[in-house]
């Protein structure tokens, strides 16, 4: 009797304790998240030559209403998505090659989700719009043959949306920048003969550049949202933490109070 009651003793602290680490594996794990530095308000290098933004307020945010140990990465966008003028978009190797569990902001696309997985937003989906320098020459989807057109590298007013809308009747030379402050830059000094972007991208720059009217059109199935792996499960932990944030009132306080980032450009958050 006293026997079997040590064996039943030895077992059960042997899955107790093996329930235990595994608890203590589970609360141990840390997510990574990437973000970049040139994305108006959501993303930017301060004075002081540190991230912030909306993106960064929003993650710790959203990680701790879903009591996630989560950590932020700089990387360059081309590291999640990347693009090579002429060829078709694909996964950056930052993603790919598991450097961090999700980027940060990015739209959800024909292409992209072919590839990776994507939270629910929590922007709303800009119109995108070809920009031009100051004084220039307008074009329009079919006024493009033998033009360089400016596009930021790997983001979602690409190469392959403007062929979408264009069609085969004209052909242009694409050239990719990694930022919108370098098509800006581009745009001046007549490298390129227009970019195109969305006009949140663009919007810090309203002075610098002059938008084509009447010429906008989506690029993006979604507003921006988390980008991860399809084999992550960090979409179902974030969205949790994202759905208490909605519900108690928090993120619609985090959207507001983003206006301490105006000079950087505007959030437009959906509803929540």
């Amino acid at each position: 009797m006293d026997g079997g009651r040590i064996v039943f003793l030895a077992v059960a602290v042997a899955v107790f304790g093996s329930l235990t680490s595994a608890q203590d594996t589970c609360a141990k794990k840390t997510y990574t998240i990437a973000v970049g530095h040139d994305f108006g308000a959501h993303e930017y290098i301060d004075n002081t030559g540190y991230l912030a933004g909306f993106h960064l307020e929003l993650i710790d945010a959203v990680c701790t209403e879903a009591g996630m140990d989560c950590r932020t990465v700089w990387d360059k966008y081309s590291n999640c998505w990347a693009v090579t003028a002429g060829q078709p978009a694909h996964g950056g190797m930052g993603l790919f090659g598991k450097w961090y569990d999700a980027c940060t902001g990015w739209y959800k696309t024909v292409g992209r989700v072919q590839v990776f997985s994507f939270a629910r937003p929590h922007t709303k989906a800009p119109l995108s719009a070809f920009y031009i320098k100051n004084g220039g020459t307008s074009v329009t989807v079919s006024t493009l043959t033998g033009k360089t057109i400016g596009f930021v590298e790997g983001w979602a007013s690409d190469e392959a949306c403007v062929r979408r809308q264009q069609g085969s009747s004209t052909s242009f030379t694409a050239k990719n920048v990694p930022t919108p402050t370098d098509m800006v830059a581009q745009l001046k000094s007549g490298a390129i003969d227009a970019g195109f972007a969305s006009v949140h991208d663009m919007a810090p720059y309203a002075s610098e550049v002059t938008k084509v009217t009447g010429g906008e059109f989506s690029c993006m199935l979604s507003g921006s949202s988390m980008m991860t792996r399809k084999d992550n499960d960090f979409i179902s932990k974030w969205e949790a933490g994202l759905d208490k944030l909605i519900s108690s009132g928090k993120f619609k306080k985090i959207c507001d109070a983003a206006s301490i980032h105006s000079s950087r450009g505007s959030i437009d958050c959906v509803n929540g």
